[in-house]
């Protein structure tokens, strides 16, 4: 998800792995509005053709950020380049979402109300990554990079997922920003 200029409102892309899923190998594009009185998350998205389209409606529960002095457990991310240079170590994250088990982590992180991660990873159950959709929000700039079926971006070749320690590691990954700014280098582990 990406935040609007304005409101609680969001674009919202969700990318889909191979069969059973109806919408195999696509991403869908749409809006989504967080309801912050109710902590309620409402997202949808059409396809192509605009004949069908998933519909997404949550609520999450606020988790406890840690003390100062402590590191996260969610872990942390260093960023670099295109004028940037600094640490993300998020206070909540959203977990793991119900399709991980069939080969699809679709999660987030944040940190305050300017830093954030929104990431989809596919991978062939073996330990291989065959996609990754993955958004660094600074201040509202959206720095991107995508591979896979889902199109091409920046380099997602330093991303890996391991499912038994449930968390996502970084290696040199490169985001590319508004208006092909970058690339941004992503470095760390992320905890789901």
């Amino acid at each position: 998800m990406r935040p609007r200029s304005t409101g609680n409102i969001f674009t919202f892309i969700v990318s889909f792995s191979g069969s059973p899923c109806l919408f195999a190998f696509q991403s869908l594009t749409g809006i989504a509005y967080y309801d912050s009185a109710s902590s309620r998350l409402y997202a949808a998205a059409p396809n192509g053709s605009r004949t069908d389209g998933v519909l997404f409606v949550g609520t999450g529960t606020a988790s406890s950020a840690p003390p100062p002095s402590s590191s996260s457990p969610f872990g942390s991310l260093t960023y670099r380049g295109a004028g940037l240079s600094g640490t993300m170590t998020p206070e909540r994250g959203t977990g793991e979402n119900g399709s991980a088990s069939l080969g699809v982590l679709q999660t987030t992180w944040g940190e305050g109300t300017t830093k954030s991660v929104v990431l989809s990873v596919s991978d062939n159950y073996q330990g291989s990554v065959s996609g990754v959709d993955m958004h660094l929000i600074l201040s509202r700039q959206d720095y991107q990079c995508m591979s896979g079926a889902i199109g091409s971006k920046g380099d997602c070749s330093g991303v890996t997922w391991n499912r038994s320690t449930q968390s996502v590691q970084f290696s040199n990954v490169a985001l590319i920003g508004p208006g092909g700014v970058g690339p941004v280098i992503v470095n760390g582990t992320l905890k789901y």
